[in-house]
């Protein structure tokens, strides 16, 4: 049966609903199906440190930016936190959480997806995150270490 017949008459925060929850078994097409012919996606963070980000129009670039983001992470499980929406827009916070296929941690993060509504279609998404750590995860960034010793180690200055 089409998700088509299934979901024609439910209202659109019932449709996003259910897109999410497709989303989250691995199945992006409920989702696709509301994107307006020229739907923009923008996912924040820097393209060189953090994989599919950078603004992608239209449902088959959508489908392009979310294989990128496959290729280096598989999500793992989504719960969707909250949902605001109405006629014009729509607030999705979820918890994700995803393994780094290049060095196998698993990251946690809370994700906030802003997207814009006309006549039950999705216009625009803009998705935000922690950019940082998730770079920091799939090993694109290094935090530096310290290492201290002798006078420069804290017990010595302070007597111990």
């Amino acid at each position: 049966m089409s998700i088509a017949l299934v979901t024609a008459d439910l209202p659109v925060h019932q449709l996003l609903k259910v897109g999410y929850a497709a989303w989250a078994r691995g199945d992006m097409r409920p989702l696709l199906a509301m994107a307006a012919p020229a739907c923009e996606l923008t996912i924040a963070g820097n393209p060189a440190l953090n994989a599919g980000t950078g603004t992608w129009i239209g449902p088959a670039a959508i489908v392009q930016a979310f294989a990128q983001i496959r290729s280096a992470l598989i999500l793992r499980d989504m719960t969707i936190e909250s949902m605001l929406v109405d006629e014009t827009r729509a607030f999705v916070h979820r918890h994700a959480v995803h393994e780094v296929i290049s060095t196998g941690r698993t990251h946690e993060t809370q994700f906030v997806d802003v997207l814009d509504l006309r006549r039950e279609q999705i216009t625009r998404v803009q998705i935000f995150y922690d950019t940082a750590t998730m770079a920091l995860m799939m090993g694109q960034v290094r935090v530096a270490t310290v290492t201290t010793t002798g006078a420069s180690d804290p017990k010595s200055s302070l007597g111990g």
